[in-house]
């Protein structure tokens, strides 16, 4: 039996919805927690039904007898995107720049070699360590990776991440992630929203017909910017 955990060492995520597909996504979302066992991964430390947990609740706060419920690691740092919004005026120094970007490269390289497409990739879903490192977190629509690309289909992720093929409804793989950490890529060094000032529409035909860009490459260095274009143009499927 679990108890009531300290906040400040762990998040209790509950899942209050009845419906078979949602209760689905979690025992899959929980599979995976505990399948994945990598520094640059969250940690699950555990899971239960609300009926044998002591939880304090309040009016505000109150649990449904028949949760669900995931017991993850609390990481102080809060998510990548808080970060890098607090550095929009003053740039992140170079070399953290780097080291985020390994951090959640060796994330997903990870994942990849479990077969595990995440399949929404963003700076909103990294979350940070005390000493500023990278944990891929939120696997609510991962999924294993078919061995046919057709039986992966439908727009699935966040928009101004998604690849081409995703937003089209294509079939894709785990090249759908790749693309979407060259947004990330883009937005860690530039501390910066990605398509900020454009629509809907606007973003998802510049990404499909367009090629669009994800901002002003000379603000970028060149060769950085180099590496960004060629990892969005090799996951869309155009060699460089």
């Amino acid at each position: 039996m679990l108890t009531f955990i300290n906040p400040k060492m762990f998040i209790l995520l509950t899942l209050r919805s009845s419906k078979c597909s949602h209760r689905y996504s979690l025992w899959f979302k929980l599979l995976l927690y505990c399948f994945l066992t990598c520094v640059f991964v969250i940690v699950c430390w555990g899971f239960n039904g609300t009926a044998d947990l002591n939880i304090p609740c309040n009016d505000q706060n109150s649990l449904p007898p028949r949760a669900c419920c995931v017991v993850v690691e609390f990481l102080p740092g809060g998510t990548l995107k808080q970060y890098l919004i607090k550095h929009y005026h003053r740039k992140l120094p170079y070399k953290v720049v780097i080291q985020l970007a390994l951090d959640l490269a060796r994330g997903l390289s990870y994942l990849h070699s479990k077969k595990i497409v995440h399949r929404d990739v963003k700076t909103e879903n990294m979350l940070l360590t005390v000493s500023g490192a990278v944990k891929i977190a939120d696997f609510g629509v991962a999924r294993v990776e078919a061995q046919n690309p057709k039986d992966m289909t439908g727009e699935t992720g966040t928009l101004g991440y998604m690849a081409p093929e995703v937003l089209e409804g294509k079939p894709y793989n785990r090249k759908c992630d790749v693309y979407s950490f060259g947004i990330c890529l883009w937005e860690i060094y530039a501390c910066d929203m990605p398509y900020f000032n454009l629509t809907f529409t606007e973003v998802s035909y510049g990404v499909v017909r367009q090629n669009l860009g994800t901002g002003n490459p000379s603000m970028l260095p060149e060769f950085f910017g180099k590496y960004n274009e060629e990892v969005l143009g090799w996951a869309s499927g155009e060699e460089t």
